[in-house]
């Protein structure tokens, strides 16, 4: 009985464990992802949030702790703005967001680094259209150069304004769902964004910390092969308890 409870304890501990090494291969995944992405304009880290959770499968088991997580999260904290001299190119300094128009529907951004398509519509890195305070693409007359983005995001060339970037904000960043590495989406409308300034011929870098993630993935891998030593000592200790077991039979 005692060889049987403590194999009980050790496939617990097992459980424990294994939960534990999923979420650290997950987490992994998120940090990875946030390095592959430090040199793209506008990025916000990305990181999990665990819960732990306490498991019982029988009022006579004893209770497991495994951690599990449960969400994606951004960290919205701005970049860095960087001059890069284009009279295309815009940095939000704020928390606003630019719309643009996806695929599917409208999207937001602050990836700032903007060109004209082939019908001289303003686009952003991935060719989807900027779109003005109405919801339309801004379409730049052809042979203009000498365009100036103000403050609030009005474009003006040498015949008069064109069009405004449309400039907006959620007033909940929890709801900010990441489609891609530069694009968001929300389930909640977003508003006005009338403290957002728009910084013409600059462009907003990732707010990764290289140092930052880097001592992350470190400790995560050390904390992993430990986990796994705690599981070969584990697996070795139940095939003995389970050997005694057979003797005593």
């Amino acid at each position: 009985m005692e060889d049987g409870g403590g194999l009980h304890i050790m496939e617990n501990a097992s459980i424990a464990i294994l939960s534990t090494q999923a979420a650290l291969m997950r987490q992994l995944d998120v940090t990875a992802n946030n390095m592959a992405n430090m040199t793209t304009p506008a990025y916000k880290r990305q990181k999990l949030l665990f819960r732990e959770y306490v498991l019982q499968n029988t009022p006579e088991a004893e209770p497991i702790k495994v951690a599990l997580d449960y969400a994606t999260t951004l960290d919205m904290t701005q970049g860095a703005l960087t001059r890069t001299g284009n009279l295309l190119d815009i940095a939000l300094d704020g928390k606003g967001f630019f719309s643009v128009q996806g695929t599917d529907g409208k999207l937001y951004s602050r990836a700032g680094n903007l060109s004209l398509n082939s019908t001289h519509q303003l686009v952003d890195m991935s060719g989807a259209p900027v779109l003005n305070e109405g919801g339309q693409p801004i379409t730049i007359p052809e042979g203009e150069n000498a365009l100036t983005i103000a403050s609030n995001g009005s474009i003006a060339g040498s015949t008069g304004e064109i069009g405004r970037i449309g400039l907006f904000e959620f007033t909940n960043e929890e709801t900010v769902i990441p489609v891609g590495a530069t694009h968001y989406t929300s389930d909640i409308p977003p508003v006005s964004a009338t403290e957002t300034k728009v910084v013409q011929g600059a462009v907003e870098n990732s707010n990764i910390e290289p140092i930052t993630e880097m001592t992350s993935i470190l400790n995560m891998q050390r904390q992993y092969q430990d986990n796994q030593k705690i599981i070969e000592t584990t697996h070795d200790l139940t095939l003995k308890a389970i050997s005694r077991i057979g003797t005593v039979a």
